[in-house]
This record gives structure tokens, C-alpha cells and sequence, in this order.
């Protein structure tokens, strides 16, 4: 059965780790969002079942509804998994709030929740469309506990956002009178402590994590596949992390 993908923020990391993973399948179909046209080569490079559209974070609404209009032809039949990706850490987000660079506020929420909302609104109209039950993923991570022990500044302000537009996403669904909204599933997704470059980049925030704790794109992306897998609507607004346990909204 072919099932149709798209991958807001592939370009690196473990949205490139997921379109790597899933064009192995010939059935599937791997829509990819890439920053700009070499991250996009890489991208089909993959394999002939992915296709990829040029989108950056910060781009106006209105360039993400043009770009992603190329869905209508690229998934004629709808988009069947819906995952955002995209994201950044910023500057030494594990500093104390006296000393952090609060400057970087505005690039890091206009990318991690801004970009989510702009690329869900976008593709919405290509996500219900066709048959089955629709599955969208936002990734977050559990420093957007609300009381979660470890400070994280802008980016933790940022994933505590994406939750809740996640959890507002999943209940205006569930609410729906649309059949295919109505029976879809939302859910937050905490991908571990991956070791991507964007951890890598930053010795700071390195520093502050046990490095026993990171593992693997392959792995946070083997375990999430398989999880959306099994998603039914019954997990709608729910928080999992990458082994498909169940999370917390808050650790208070």
C-alpha cells in the first residue's frame, strides 16, 4: 500500500534520516521540504520516490502557501503523514536567563513555532484530502515540560509552544465536521536526545547532557516510524516520545 510523506525540515539531521529511511520503501512517496536547491539534490538523490519543495522557516505565510501548492500534483491523493521536523537550539540555550543571548528569542520562536504553524496551515488543505487516517507529528521535545528540571531558554519557551499548537491542532480536528479531519491523529512527538549536528554544534549545550543519554539519528527515527505506524485516532493530542511511550504535558 503506498502511503504519501511529507517531511517539513529535511534538509539535515533527523529530518534527512527519516527521507533516507523511508524512500527504501519504493512504495512509499517522500515529499521533502528543503532550505535551498543543493539540500534538495541530496534529497532526491535518495531514491526516485522522493520529491522536494523549497521552503525556508522564515519565509512569509504566503511563500509557503505558493511552494506548497505543488502538492496538488505531487500527492493528487493527499498527504497521509504529516511531519514537522524543522527546528533550531540557538545560542547556548542552557545558559541562566541573566546571561542568555535574549536577542535570539526572535529567531528561534519564529522558526520552531512560527514555521509549524505556517507549514501545517499550508499543507491542511493537501493533508485532508483522499481516504484513511490522517497523521500529523510535531516534533517537540520534553524541555517544553511545563516544570521540567533542566532550563533550556528560548528553545524549551519554543517546544512548550509547539505543544500547545499541537494540542490546539488535535482537539479543532477532533471537533471537525470534516470526516477525514474528525478521524485523524495529532500528536507531540519528543525524538530523545538525538546526536545530530545541531547538538554537536554547540559545546556548551553539550556539556550539559550525559552522553550516555544521546543516541542515534537511525535510532530516534526507527523508533518514531514505527510508532506512527500504529498511531490510531484514539491517540489524538496525546505526547509520545520515540519508543512510544506516553508523556507528560507537565512535570509539575
Amino acid at each position: 500500500m503506498s502511503t504519501t510523506y511529507l517531511i517539513v525540515g529535511a534538509s539535515r539531521g533527523i529530518g534527512f534520516t527519516y527521507v533516507k529511511h523511508l524512500a527504501l520503501n519504493k512504495s512509499n512517496l517522500i515529499i521533502a521540504t528543503a532550505r535551498n536547491e543543493n539540500a534538495a539534490a541530496k534529497l532526491e538523490a535518495l531514491g526516485p520516490n522522493v520529491k522536494t519543495i523549497l521552503i525556508d522557516m522564515q519565509d512569509p505565510y504566503s511563500k509557503f502557501e505558493t511552494s506548497f501548492k505543488q502538492l496538488e500534483t505531487l500527492a493528487p491523493s493527499g498527504v497521509d503523514v504529516f511531519i514537522q521536523n524543522a527546528g533550531i537550539s540557538g545560542p547556548s540555550c542552557f545558559a541562566p536567563p541573566q546571561e542568555y543571548e535574549v536577542d535570539a528569542y526572535d529567531e528561534i520562536l519564529a522558526i520552531n513555532i512560527g514555521g509549524s504553524a505556517k507549514s501545517y496551515k499550508a499543507a491542511y488543505p493537501y493533508i485532508f484530502k483522499g481516504e484513511g487516517t490522517k497523521k500529523i507529528v510535531f516534533t517537540t521535545s520534553l524541555l517544553g515540560q511545563l516544570g521540567f528540571p533542566m532550563a533550556a531558554q528560548a528553545y524549551a519557551v519554543s517546544k512548550a509552544g509547539i505543544n500547545h499548537l499541537g494540542y490546539q491542532v488535535a482537539l479543532t480536528n477532533a471537533n471537525s465536521e470534516d470526516v477525514l479531519a474528525k478521524n485523524s491523529v495529532t500528536i507531540l512527538l519528543h525524538p530523545g536526545i538525538v546526536d545530530t549536528d545541531m547538538t554537536t554544534a554547540s559545546a556548551d549545550n553539550r556539556d550539559k547532557v550525559d552522553a550516555s543519554l544521546f543516541i542515534s539519528q537511525d535510532e530516534s527515527v526507527t523508533g518514531t516510524l514505527a510508532l506512527v505506524d500504529k498511531l490510531t485516532s484514539a491517540d489524538n493530542g496525546k505526547f509520545f516520545d520515540y519508543k512510544g511511550e506516553e508523556l507528560k504535558y507537565s512535570a509539575i
